[in-house]
């Protein structure tokens, strides 16, 4: 190597100091490219074919409401998922659903772009714990696991969380503390913490325990002191730049920004202390669902690492005692719901990875683990090529079309899968050259990625399909639009955001009991309505039509849902769209 290039070299390690830019580093820079295009693959891959589920539509119709310029942050607009969003990041939220449109695309794409900054925070982090083999296998781990591509997938900002408090780690964990770092930092805590409430106040000790040695000179240097300032302004000017699209009178700024701090601090902790009504939620039972399928792994290093405790280095004890306290903190509460532990998983994940890598000792448990795991992969993967088979079945017993993604995707994975474990060979094997592990768990882990995807990014959003759910309310949407007048009523309840996120409409639909339909029947002023009635209350609705002049025109029913959707998800509520006109014609 020339004079030039290594002076080349040493500046650009001092510019970038988390990469190595060395010639034998090479191959772990092709790992970190394909690691992050196979994360990106299976987060954007029919991001927007499943339907919309559970709470997603709460968001989803707030994002909705934005993209078409309605302020959510009015006081009689307020509504449940609006304290969610801080006025700053919602703008950003908007534009992206007016830019792509109102879909469950624009609607879940956040969550994945956030998704893959938590992939980076935690390789970043990986690395700085442990050495390069402990961040490959922490990466891979990460987006094979149940949390990362659920919610990954998902519209919430429970991912957006994830990757604040990963990269608070980040740059908590940095050499360079100088005033911009400091600035950085106490921004991020404060906007984590106005944004999230108590549930990332919660958060805060176990990072400071994580990162203790930093956080210690952090909070010990006098700049930090001038910091703290320059992060709270910068968050008010961001919530003042939003407040202003939103077409607030100038005066009005404080009581706007007010009516957000108060209300993410009120919703938080009526959910961190819920109604003795509510169900509980058992941290022991949520971190292993969000770590699936690493669960026995994770559960093999932790327990090594304890055994092993007074061989462990400090920063290793830091890192297990923080996720711990995180655990202890946000998961051993009423009510507590299984993605409020979300933020702990990339944690939990580079301890396993660097158990895995062979970072903390204990190595015959890990070769125990390693060798179930590496056959209940086998059997996984194999199901998955055998899913082609099933292909004559589907008319026979579900009476539909087989859907392609599954009959050619799933063994395709299926085949990526097997591969990874026959070549899996050792060190200088290809399997372990390309994803950047050096080891006999690189296969399996490999093969576990493969199978996760296959059933969360092909499986599970081919089967939406069959859901007649949103074709209705879309439908229902487009009728109403059609009609003149375009009233609609919906009898006995207010349908869920889902359904008014379909439907788009641009008024705000009527909910009404039987007394009050017939009121209204009785005064309305226009020729045609709709209405959407259950399918148990039709016989109520002929009553009504009796004693009314309307009568009934068509009657447009939801089709029943097939066989296949009880075993994909719960049977939903079915519902009939009426049509009505009048007797006369005077209107």
């Amino acid at each position: 190597m020339t004079e030039l290039e290594q002076l080349k070299q040493r500046t650009m390690n001092k510019i970038f100091p988390e990469i190595d830019f060395t010639p034998e580093q090479s191959p772990l820079r092709r790992s970190i490219w394909i690691i992050f295009i196979c994360a990106a693959s299976i987060l954007l891959f029919m991001l927007g074919t499943s339907a919309l589920q559970g709470s997603e539509g709460n968001m989803a119709e707030s994002i909705r409401e934005l993209s078409v310029g309605k302020d959510i942050f009015a006081p009689e607009n307020w509504h449940q998922e609006a304290e969610k969003m801080p006025l700053w990041f919602s703008r950003w939220r908007g534009l992206a659903a007016a830019f792509f449109g109102s879909s469950e695309f624009s609607c879940r794409l956040f969550s994945a772009v956030a998704a893959l900054f938590c992939l980076g925070g935690t390789m970043l982090l990986a690395q700085e714990f442990f050495e390069r083999r402990a961040m490959c296998c922490t990466a891979w781990l990460l987006i094979g696991s149940y949390g990362f591509i659920y919610w990954g997938r998902h519209v919430s900002t429970f991912m957006t969380l994830t990757a604040w408090v990963i990269w608070c780690a980040v740059f908590l964990y940095r050499e360079r503390m100088n005033f911009l770092n400091r600035a950085v930092i106490c921004f991020m805590l404060f906007a984590g913490s106005l944004w999230w409430g108590l549930n990332f106040i919660l958060l805060i000790p176990s990072l400071f325990c994580i990162t203790f040695e930093r956080s210690r000179k952090f909070f010990t240097h006098w700049q930090t002191a001038a910091a703290l300032p320059a992060g709270a302004v910068v968050l008010l000017l961001l919530s003042a730049w939003q407040t202003g699209f939103a077409g607030v009178p100038f005066a009005a700024y404080p009581a706007r920004i007010w009516q957000q701090i108060s209300g993410t601090f009120l919703e938080s902790w009526y959910e961190f202390m819920p109604s003795p009504s509510d169900r509980w939620y058992p941290v022991p039972g949520n971190l292993p669902r969000l770590l699936l399928p690493w669960t026995l792994p994770a559960a093999v290093v932790i327990a090594g690492m304890f055994r092993e405790w007074k061989k462990l280095p400090s920063s290793s004890k830091f890192l297990l005692t923080g996720t711990l306290a995180m655990i202890i903190f946000t998961g051993f509460f009423p009510g507590r719901r299984w993605q409020y532990q979300l933020p702990m998983l990339p944690f939990c994940l580079i301890i396993t990875g660097a158990g895995i890598a062979g970072c903390t000792g204990n190595e015959a448990w890990h070769q125990r683990a390693n060798f179930l795991m590496k056959w209940f992969f086998a059997v996984m993967c194999s199901f998955c090529l055998c899913a082609v088979i099933t292909w004559p079945l589907w008319n026979t017993i579900f009476q539909v079309s087989p859907p392609l993604w599954i009959m050619f995707g799933m063994p395709l994975l299926g085949c990526a899968g097997l591969a990874a474990l026959i070549f899996d060979t050792g060190r200088s094997s290809a399997v372990e050259n390309v994803s950047g592990m050096n080891g006999s768990w690189s296969g399996y882990i490999l093969a576990g990625v493969c199978f996760m995807a296959a059933l969360l990014s092909v499986a599970l959003p081919s089967l939406t399909r069959y859901r007649s759910g949103k074709t209705f309310w879309q439908k229902c949407g487009k009728t109403a639009i059609a009609l003149p007048s375009g009233e609609m009523i919906f009898y006995g309840s207010l349908p869920d955001p889902k359904a008014r996120f379909y439907m788009a409409l641009p008024y705000t639909c009527t909910a009404t009991a039987r007394d009050e339909l017939l009121e209204y029947l009785n005064k309305a002023k226009v020729p045609q309505l709709l209405i959407v009635v259950r399918r148990e209350k039709v016989a109520e609705i002929n009553e009504l039509l009796k004693e009314s002049q309307w009568v009934l025109e068509t009657s447009t029913p939801l089709a029943a849902e097939t066989s296949l959707t009880d075993l994909a998800e719960k049977q939903g509520d079915k519902y009939l769209l009426l049509q009505l006109r009048r007797r006369d014609s005077r209107y």
